[in-house]
């Protein structure tokens, strides 16, 4: 899966439904030319994530995903655009989510 220019995404979700709870693991990794190409290093980024919750990861042209945990972690929601929109549409979900910490 390509996120940006630069980079490619490959990743698995494990769902904890009894915890209303997602377990994410994304690989990001420098893309290359087929035909050319280099040495790479991956990184693994682990989150767990509690209903409402909102995790963004930005490229630098401008452009993020952005993860959202559903109610009682039955849905996953992963949206893909620029980053001021998905910036504050993390920013919405803030509120809600600071008022409902124990």
């Amino acid at each position: 899966m390509k996120f940006i220019a630069k980079a490619a995404l490959a990743g698995e979700c494990l769902q904890l439904q009894e915890a209303s709870t997602y377990l994410v693991t994304l690989m990001v990794t420098e893309n290359s030319d087929p035909e050319h190409l280099l040495p790479v290093t991956t990184t693994r980024v682990r989150l767990m994530m509690n209903p409402g919750q909102i995790a963004g990861l930005d490229g630098e042209e401008g452009r993020s995903l952005n993860f959202t945990s559903g109610e009682g972690a039955a849905t996953l929601v992963v949206d893909f655009g620029e980053r001021a929109r998905l910036v504050a549409a993390q920013k919405l979900a803030l509120p809600k989510t600071l008022a409902e910490a124990p």
